[in-house]
């Protein structure tokens, strides 16, 4: 199946290289954006020692734990954005051996300056991996400048689950580590279906779908403005689709959660519900009709089942036996019955016997 789809997956690979802007990059399939982490860390031969952003996403740090890195943290502003102008220092004054950034988080639609913080790792000649699970195929991310940039199928890109991407600067990862990704046991077919995807976000223009995501952002956040109480984090102008509220004093934002999940479930069977009642006639005769469909064959399928236990036994269609009379005869199936007339006194004196 990897050989078929050798050339979808090189598509898939180019496409990749194309919208990050790293045509010489090194394109490996993972399962998923902490699987792509994992290899990273997990590869990685010198100190343990990484700089990310405060309020990391929560699987993030656990896996750079795992790996027995420390942990420094970035400088932010109060909207959490990484402030660049004390980063520079804050690299060089204690610099650690990466720095990770996720460039935009699902708890947060603020995007992350990422083109700049590469700039500052070059010049202090520090790793830089982006997390671009949020970023990829929502932000412009090409010519960042970052050393690797990974990603998952399943979100902007609308890929499956349960596959994603992971590119790197020739050499970032060891030659074990590549034999290791290339012999692992894959899904081909999920592969498949985030290159087509990749293809398809191509083909609609990168360009179009980011200015319109930045469009639905704007108007969520003029929507949710005016909720009495609730608090719109980002800037109206925030180029990313993603929006989060703080919620007023006292209210549990869990709970509220769970109620709009709720209201969304209702609305959902009342919208069922009236879909229903207004075809309720086009329905049932859809049902009807398709019933009797399933019924058709049904009887076909029985009827050939029949005939052919019917034909196992191996009987003929008919059995035909003349009788003339008071006989002792001897049926032979399929033929004529071979019969022998008595005369009746013998058979009145087998009767007395």
């Amino acid at each position: 199946a990897a050989v078929a789809a050798a050339p979808v997956l090189d598509a898939g690979r180019a496409a990749t290289q194309a919208l990050i802007g790293m045509a010489d990059s090194e394109v490996f399939f993972t399962t998923g954006s902490n699987n792509a982490l994992d290899i990273l860390l997990s590869d990685w031969a010198g100190d343990r020692v990484i700089a990310c952003l405060t309020g990391e996403y929560g699987p993030n740090l656990a896996i750079m734990a795992h790996h027995g890195f420390e942990i420094r943290e970035l400088p932010v502003d109060g909207f959490g954005r990484l402030d660049l102008d004390a980063v520079g220092a804050a690299l060089s004054n204690d610099p650690p051996a990466l720095v990770h950034l996720t460039m935009l988080g699902s708890h947060s639609g603020v995007v992350q300056p990422a083109r700049e913080l590469a700039g500052a790792c070059r010049s202090q000649g520090l790793p830089l991996i982006i997390d671009a699970a949020q970023g990829f195929a929502h932000l412009d991310c090409t010519g960042i400048g970052a050393d690797a940039i990974y990603s998952s199928s399943r979100k902007w890109s609308a890929g499956p689950r349960g596959v994603g991407v992971l590119a790197t600067r020739p050499g970032l990862l060891s030659e074990d580590t590549q034999a290791r990704i290339a012999h692992a046991e894959t899904s081909v077919a999920n592969h498949v279906g985030f290159s087509v995807a990749i293809g398809e976000h191509i083909a609609a223009g990168p360009a179009n779908i980011q200015a319109r995501l930045r469009e639905v952002g704007a108007q969520t956040r003029r929507a949710l403005a005016d909720v009495a109480g609730w608090h719109v984090r980002e800037n109206v102008d925030e180029p990313s689709a993603i929006t989060t509220l703080t919620p007023p004093d006292g209210v549990d934002a869990a709970a509220v959660r769970a109620d709009v999940e709720l209201i969304s479930w209702l609305s959902g069977l009342l919208v069922t519900a009236l879909i229903w009642w207004r075809y309720r006639s086009l329905l049932m005769l859809v049902v009807v009709v398709l019933s009797s469909i399933q019924m058709f064959v049904l009887g076909m399928i029985g009827e050939y089942l029949g005939r052919l236990y019917i034909e196992s036994k191996r009987r003929p269609l008919y059995l035909v036996a003349d009788i003339a009379g008071p006989v002792h005869g001897r049926a032979t199936l399929g033929f004529q019955a071979e019969t022998t007339i008595i005369p009746q006194a013998q058979v009145a004196g087998e009767r007395a016997a």
